[in-house]
């Protein structure tokens, strides 16, 4: 089922009694670009001498790896890209994300963003701003989770939410709690397999697959 919407506002449809669950979307590098966010700028500092421009990522939290950079110090600027810069506000969205968005918010989802980083009131304020400016109107609400913490907490108000992530650690969490899993692939994530996890190549197919198999069709009075 491919549905695609285009220059409309939000349907009428949405409200608190929808009977669509919420999508739980983990954001980094799902529908905001962090790692390409963070490789700009410790390139703009002069930072990545040693690194080789087109080597692929095998392990996301590995970085220090991908980037050939020593762990302490890898660790070290990833906090500080997290915490301090402007940057890690300022990420490029997605053009599948942006338009998968559309459907499922015309058609009455509720669309909730979470992430990781440094949980201080001015950074989730950055980063609330930085996705309504790249998807307006889409996220209801955004969570950060410090350093690598479960989502776990953040789910629990909401009924049966399904989730959304690229991350294979967060996706065995969020399906282990017994929630509707979907794996967005990146290079890190390519080669893993789990039958209880639905993996896709974008947005596009998870959105058609969503539609399809799990919206609850609600009726005009």
């Amino acid at each position: 089922m491919s549905l695609t919407v285009k220059n409309v506002k939000h349907s009428k449809i949405i409200s608190s009694n929808n009977p669509n669950p919420v999508l739980f979307v983990d954001v980094d590098d799902t529908c905001l670009e962090l790692l390409g966010g963070l490789v700009m700028w410790l390139n703009k500092l002069n930072r990545l001498k040693d690194y080789k421009p087109g080597k692929i990522i095998k392990d996301r939290s590995n970085l220090h790896d991908w980037l050939n950079i020593p762990e302490p110090l890898m660790n070290t600027w990833k906090h500080e890209f997290t915490t301090y810069s402007w940057e890690w506000g300022a990420l490029n969205g997605r053009a599948d994300a942006s338009e998968a968005f559309k459907v499922f918010r015309y058609y009455g989802w509720r669309v909730i963003g979470v992430g990781h980083g440094s949980s201080t009131v001015d950074r989730a304020i950055l980063r609330r701003a930085n996705l309504e400016l790249v998807y307006p109107g889409v996220f209801e609400d955004y969570f950060i989770a410090p350093g690598d913490k479960s989502f776990s907490p953040y789910m629990r108000d909401y009924e049966d939410p399904i989730c959304i992530t690229s991350v294979v650690k967060y996706a065995k969490d969020m399906v282990d709690a017994g929630h509707i899993t979907f794996l967005l692939k990146q290079p890190w994530n390519k080669e893993h397999k789990d039958i209880r996890i639905k993996s896709f190549n974008n947005w596009k197919q998870i959105c058609d697959n969503i539609m399809a198999n799990h919206h609850k069709i609600i009726k005009d009075n």
